[in-house]
């Protein structure tokens, strides 16, 4: 039914079959031809084989963006035939694991330029940099939300996507046990290149207060256990001090100087009381009559 619709609008560029279970539909390829005109396709929810959707790219020569998000996939095949135009994969909520399988879409679709692969639940980027930079030459942005990524070493890996500028990543248990300063901070000083993290622009101030922070951060951490990026940033910025720290809270004591004839006391008080409040402790208590208050500092 769907292939008849389409075949009767031969020049329909976007399509979007979300929610239509198509699990259990047939593709056969002189159907999937009907999809050629298409540009960007919605597949989101609709159980489609992995099998079909590489049917689908091998007879759409001019997609640039495919959505296959809740479609249960584990795993992925690839094919001897790329898809060359594709641009953006929206692949989210799926049950891909193993980075195994993301590496496939980089051989699958070379011009890659935005990958979109939250909530699944990945555990680490495996590949080396020559390996990212062959089969991810042309990613520009990759959403990694809610993944299983858990060390720092897969966070400094996406500096090798040769022209990664943009990172999504929240919601990973790395980062679950720093403040948002510290989660924030520590990720742009390790992402040099990336200018947009989490949908906020990275400023040149913010970059450069960050890697402040990340070299104070790390002053006290041995030397075998320090980030690959401390030593460049010390390079830049030298080894710096710790921040001063300076106490903002209120003041709870004040010292007066209080002056009766020959005797002198500089007793500590709230520094709320004020001269009508002195001069009934000092004629109540020491029967002295002060004739002069002078307020020195506060403790």
């Amino acid at each position: 039914m769907i292939s008849k619709i389409v075949v009767n609008i031969p020049n329909v560029e976007f399509i979007n079959l979300s929610s239509n279970p198509l699990a259990e539909s047939p593709l056969e390829p002189h159907v999937a031809r009907a999809f050629s005109r298409v540009r960007r396709l919605v597949l989101n929810n609709t159980q489609i084989s992995w099998d079909a959707v590489l049917m689908l790219t091998q007879q759409i020569p001019e997609l640039e963006e495919l959505f296959l998000c809740l479609n249960e996939y584990s795993s992925v095949r690839t094919s001897s035939t790329i898809c060359p135009t594709l641009r953006l994969l929206h692949i989210t909520d799926n049950s891909l694991h193993d980075w195994a399988e993301v590496r496939k879409f980089g051989s699958m679709f070379p011009s890659l330029d935005t990958l979109v692969m939250a909530n699944n639940n990945l555990a680490s980027i495996q590949d080396s940099e020559d390996i990212l930079q062959r089969l991810f030459p042309n990613l520009r942005s990759i959403n990694l939300h809610n993944s299983g990524l858990n060390r720092w070493e897969d966070v400094e890996k996406l500096n090798f996507f040769p022209k990664l500028e943009e990172v999504r990543l929240q919601g990973i248990p790395l980062l679950q046990t720093y403040t948002n300063t510290e989660r924030r901070s520590l990720m742009v000083a390790r992402l040099p290149s990336v200018s947009v993290l989490n949908g906020s622009v990275v400023t040149d101030s913010e970059r450069e207060d960050a890697e402040r922070f990340f070299i104070r951060y790390y002053l006290e951490c041995p030397e075998r256990e320090l980030p690959y990026r401390y030593h460049s940033l010390v390079t830049k910025y030298g080894k710096l001090e710790p921040l001063a720290e300076i106490d903002l809270k209120p003041r709870c004591r004040a010292q007066v100087e209080v002056h009766c004839e020959e005797k002198v006391e500089h007793p500590l008080t709230p520094p709320t009381y004020d001269v009508v409040v002195y001069k009934w402790m000092h004629q109540n208590g020491a029967e002295m009559r002060p004739f002069k208050l002078s307020a020195l500092t506060r403790r």
